[in-house]
């Protein structure tokens, strides 16, 4: 991602209360869990299960709690201070962010868990049944705001479904190879919507200059940034499509999969990171950008290691830490395109201070293709855990598996038995003292420590749809 110093620097500092205008129970379908009463309504149609509200009410939840505690104030590295959660307000947190889902005849419990620290969330969950198709469930992890991720949400289990409804037949059964050529599609199709939106929503994109488009009203202007935008952010993301026993797994970015079997604690199969942490990666942007070699991929100046780490990874032109993204128009659109649309990100709080970055010469040098692997035959008690690198960030994927066994062996009481629950918890530090420090941490200082957490454990439970 962009650096968490980047990023809260441009995050928005007003606090809205995000809690869920609704909660609304299907009667013959899954639940829809919504904050914007919109999502429901596309919801109740398409039976999409969407989620940026446990972890928005979560934060509304502590922003607005009651101001009466005796806890002391508690500083714990970079002397950054806290005023400290009790143990049953870090529960109500997670608890508040926490669902636990089933899809009507399907052997499998979905455990969710969304703790925000940007205002709002960043991340979005999905859970869609496709019927016969079988279903996907997926984490998005937006950054410059979410609006990437808001896009994806909405189109990308459409673009699935579609591609997976037509690979194979009652007289030809579809290949692990097919069902991985069609998500892989899904995922670029998307992207090429996403970057297209200039061009789609402004008459002769083509022939205008930035002059022309600096002439339109602010209005018109505005009106354009706020559609337009989300081809600028940009979301990260890994889903898994689900088909009879079979999982495919497709990811771009730094969001991670990490599956278990049911007779270990070790993880089996662990996605591998899109950023500058993989070696693969680097060489492909240097192979993708003949002459660029020394400035690809490189470390912005007085950038800190991240959590867990002894080094600083480089970005993608000193931008990006992930490699392959939704969205992110600032590296794939080419520098007349992104001349042209300034005078209309200059009304974005982010994009008034946004310019073309020194080493933007030969874009796209980001790529919304994914991995795509195949995982046939999860037996009944394996799980497959989905998370963002606000996970990852504090816990590898050995720590991952470790947390969810101890769950599963001994479940907490405290989260309910939720898995996504106990696993968010751990990547809060664990105990009482660390994870309410960490939920105690004010705007300022919240997103300068941690990332948005959004976890999903899926809990196979027989052997394959029947």
């Amino acid at each position: 991602m962009l650096s968490r110093v980047h990023l809260a620097r441009f995050k928005p500092r007003a606090i809205t209360s995000c809690l869920p205008s609704s909660y609304c129970r299907l009667s013959t379908g899954p639940q829809v869990f919504s904050p914007r009463p919109a999502w429901n309504a596309r919801a109740l149609r398409t039976g999409l299960i969407v989620g940026t509200a446990g972890a928005a009410a979560g934060w509304w939840w502590i922003q607005n709690k009651p101001q009466a505690t005796t806890a002391p104030s508690l500083a714990i590295g970079d002397e950054i201070s806290s005023k400290p959660l009790t143990p049953q307000e870090i529960d109500n947190v997670i608890q508040q962010g926490s669902f636990s889902v089933r899809l009507p005849g399907r052997p499998v419990r979905i455990d969710i868990c969304q703790i925000g620290s940007n205002v709002p969330c960043e991340d979005r969950w999905l859970v869609k049944d496709l019927d016969k198709n079988g279903y996907m469930v997926g984490v998005l992890d937006g950054h410059i705001g979410g609006d990437c991720a808001d896009y994806a949400l909405e189109h990308l289990p459409r673009y699935i479904q579609d591609r997976v409804s037509k690979v194979g037949s009652w007289f030809r059964k579809a290949t692990p190879e097919a069902v991985g050529a069609a998500l892989k599609t899904a995922f670029e199709t998307l992207d090429q919507e996403l970057l297209a939106l200039p061009a789609r929503l402004i008459p002769g994109f083509d022939a205008h200059t930035s002059a022309s488009i600096a002439a339109m009203s602010e209005s018109l202007r505005q009106e354009l940034c706020n559609k337009i935008w989300p081809g600028f952010a940009g979301a990260c993301a890994v889903v898994a499509y689900v088909r009879g026993s079979d999982v495919w797994i497709a990811h771009a970015g730094d969001c991670t999969a990490v599956r278990v079997s049911s007779q270990s604690d070790v993880p089996v199969f662990v996605t591998a990171e899109h950023s500058g942490k993989n070696k693969a990666e680097i060489e492909r942007l240097k192979k993708e950008h003949p002459g660029e070699e020394d400035t690809v991929m490189i470390v912005r100046p007085n950038e800190e290691p991240s959590p867990g780490e002894t080094e600083v990874q480089p970005r993608v032109i000193g931008c990006l830490q992930p490699t392959r993204t939704f969205g992110d128009g600032h590296s794939k659109w080419s520098v007349d395109w992104q001349e042209k649309l300034q005078p209309i990100f200059d009304l974005h709080p982010v994009g008034r201070r946004y310019s073309i970055f020194e080493h933007c010469k030969t874009p796209p040098y980001v790529t919304a293709s994914p991995d795509v692997t195949y995982l046939p035959n999860n037996q009944k008690g394996s799980y497959l855990v989905l998370c963002c690198d606000g996970v990852t960030d504090y816990l590898k994927p050995a720590e991952i598996a470790a947390t969810i066994e101890k769950s599963q062996r001994e479940p907490s009481a405290r989260d309910g038995g939720n898995l996504a629950a106990s696993l968010a918890r751990q990547a809060m530090g664990g105990s009482d003292e660390r994870v309410g420090w960490s939920l105690g941490l004010d705007d300022k200082n919240r997103r300068d420590w941690r990332d948005d957490i959004t976890a999903i454990v899926l809990v196979f439970e027989d052997e394959g749809d029947k």
